[in-house]
């Protein structure tokens, strides 16, 4: 998709960064977040959300001009089929939903918890029946019209774009091949020119129980902004050291 590759395959500078947040900010986030809409929401909702109203409110200032955005989820398929497939079962099997935000048309007082409502909303939508419309003989082309439609809303709206995944699904810090569990996972990510930007990973981390950590990557002033950035600053930790065991 012609938009899509523009978005993420800028010309420039970028940054990767790590930014941890420990379970007592998880908690204040969630508390900060919850509404009628989404009662209970999950950690993995509320950093994403945190992350991208930021990165907005980041290129906002870079830009000069505020544009509506569009955050793209990698969802995993295989617990959402009417038969669950194993959680071992081998392959790609995930699907990119979106959730579209303007940022203009919101406070900045319930902007959290207006965007965790898309993001629950957007990811709920790839259930056991989303999955059934897109096999057999229609299958291809209900992919290819939602492909087609989707083409559509980015090349008309050229909205800023943000993509998450979230790793903790895939249990890497339990992985055992013969010499004890890792002691650190890391998301190997980061080009010294734009490929791919605008992408989050989450994984979870040690720090203070319950904690998750986020790898970041922006463009470079982008970036900047965002590591000196009170609100954002108030519940993540820029790149903190961690115990490393000594038996």
């Amino acid at each position: 998709m012609a938009y899509l590759k523009e978005s993420w395959l800028n010309e420039g500078k970028s940054i990767l960064r790590r930014f941890v947040f420990d379970g007592d900010a998880i908690k204040a986030l969630k508390i900060k977040a919850t509404s009628q809409l989404v009662p209970y929401p999950s950690s993995s909702q509320v950093i994403s959300s945190l992350i991208w109203t930021r990165a907005m409110v980041a290129s906002t200032t870079v830009k000069g001009s505020q544009n509506p955005s569009t955050l793209v989820f990698a969802v995993n398929m295989r617990p959402r089929m009417a038969s669950p497939l194993s959680e071992n079962a081998f392959g790609n099997i995930f699907w990119l939903t979106s959730a579209h935000h303007n940022a203009a048309h919101t406070s900045e007082n319930d902007e959290l918890q207006i965007v965790v409502g898309l993001v629950k909303e957007a990811v709920e939508k790839q259930d056991s029946n989303f999955i059934q419309s897109m096999q057999g003989d229609e299958g291809f082309d209900n992919i290819r019209k939602l492909m087609e439609e989707r083409e559509e809303v980015y090349a008309k709206g050229r909205p800023g774009m943000y993509m998450v995944s979230d790793l903790r699904s895939f249990k890497l810090s339990e992985l055992d091949f013969g010499w004890g569990k890792p002691i650190w996972v890391s998301r190997v990510w980061g080009f010294p020119t734009s490929v791919f930007v605008n992408r989050v990973f989450l994984a979870e981390s040690s720090v203070n129980g319950g904690g998750m950590k986020a790898w970041v990557h922006l463009d470079e002033p982008e970036m900047a902004i965002l590591e000196q950035d009170p609100e954002f600053l108030s519940y993540a930790s820029s790149n903190p050291g961690f115990l490393v065991p000594t038996s």
